[in-house]
């Protein structure tokens, strides 16, 4: 009975360990996908703000 006591709680250990380091490596690639994203981002605000500056220009040169 103690030896199947032991077995389980080897084997949960061990399929914690697993789990834990599954979700290590899927908020990795979360994170990276985040980064990535937020660089995305800063060059959309960049080409809008560009945009917005000529939009700005044109419609003066207009008036």
């Amino acid at each position: 009975m103690k030896m199947f006591i032991k077995l389980s709680v080897a084997s949960v250990s061990g399929a914690v360990v697993y789990l834990i380091y599954n979700v290590n490596q899927t908020l990795r690639k979360g994170m990276g996908t985040l980064e990535e994203t937020n660089k995305t981002l800063e060059e959309v605000r960049n080409a809008v703000h560009g945009l917005t500056q000529e939009s700005k220009q044109l419609i003066h040169s207009a008036n």
